[in-house]
């Protein structure tokens, strides 16, 4: 059976050799392997690689294709290379992501089964440099406040059904079914998609053999700039479609905006001076709670990772500004999603 990977790129010299050394080493035939990019306009030298492999490696593999994403999205990027792609199975698969050597063998293994599904693994966050500031954004990740609850983020022992996953695989006969993804959305496709799986009856598997790793971003800025824009289209995915597709986990940090300004607004025009100290007490215990749940998070943690530095301590901080940002940024979307139609 012909299995197509599909990914996704755009300025991924840094980890491009990675993924095409996992490629390199799956123990499904290559001769029944499919590899498509799909580049959203690379300027670094990524595409000269992918030449480079394609040179090397066309002989080996069913076929390896180079499309140009002209709508840049990721989302156009997926359908293109799926709708492209000759495999009776599809699977996406992220250039900043390690999979492990019996990856496809696992998906068809998995995917054969006669019940309706689709399935992926868990992915452990990992850093490419070993040092203090790259141990510090990976405790913010690893941690449960920094990326969330999702079971595909972090290791699992058994399968599980779950009701979205990272790197999704699935029959393209599905694929089909279902529908493309979503390209209005520049964040929450996976999700969107994986709602519309469930609703055509379909059970989306996290199978542990197909555990892997993912390089988590490498600076702080970028960090904040990735969780805005993830609550941003949080916002506008749920006005313009629904919430269904989300937990209620999701919307945490924006509840949290909305009350810490809220209570500062209040406080801010607040008289006489009693009326104030009304405002000031919640706020001030919500942060002082925030604080404390944030250090224990972080202490966890960092015995789990069997790391420690002090930078460790300044975590809580970073998190908060993760957190304001997140939630800043669903209220964003809440109110610009019409734009989005």
């Amino acid at each position: 059976m012909i299995v197509s990977l599909v990914i996704p790129v755009l300025n991924e010299i840094k980890y491009i050799h990675k993924i095409l050394q996992c490629i390199q080493s799956q123990t499904y035939p290559h001769s029944l392997i499919e590899v498509i990019f799909s580049d959203g306009g690379s300027t670094d030298g990524t595409l000269q690689v992918i030449e480079n492999f394609k040179s090397e490696n066309k002989e080996a593999y069913h076929n390896i294709l180079l499309l140009n994403n002209i709508k840049k999205k990721q989302a156009a990027g997926v359908n293109l290379g799926f709708e492209n792609a000759n495999g009776k199975i599809l699977c996406r698969v992220d250039a900043h992501s390690i999979i492990p050597k019996d990856y496809v063998e696992n998906v068809v293994s998995t995917l054969s089964q006669k019940e309706k599904l689709a399935c992926g693994g868990a992915y452990k966050q990992v850093i490419d440099k070993e040092n203090m500031m790259g141990n510090l954004f990976l405790l913010l990740e690893s941690s449960t406040f920094g990326s969330g609850i999702a079971s595909f983020r972090g290791e699992v022992d058994s399968p599980k059904e779950v009701s979205s996953i990272m790197n999704i695989c699935l029959k393209k006969d599905t694929f089909e079914e279902v529908g493309k993804f979503n390209e209005k959305l520049g964040r929450s496709e996976d999700n969107e998609f994986s709602y519309r799986l469930r609703t055509k009856g379909y059970k989306i598997i996290l199978n542990p053999k197909m555990n892997g790793e993912y390089y988590v971003r490498s600076s702080f800025r970028q960090n904040l700039k990735q969780k805005y824009n993830n609550g941003r289209w949080i916002g506008i995915t749920t006005r313009l479609i629904t919430y269904k597709m989300f937990s209620k986990y999701h919307f945490v940090p924006f509840l949290f905006f909305i009350s810490l300004i809220g209570f500062g607004l209040l406080a801010a025009i607040a008289t006489p001076l009693t009326n104030t100290i009304w405002f000031i007490a919640p706020i001030t215990l919500e942060v002082a709670m925030y604080f404390i749940a944030m250090y224990l998070n972080v202490f966890l943690t960092s015995i789990v990772q069997k790391k420690f530095n002090i930078l460790f301590f300044f975590a809580p901080f970073l998190l908060f500004l993760i957190h304001f940002s997140y939630g800043m940024g669903t209220l964003h979307g809440f109110l610009t999603y019409k734009k989005y139609r």
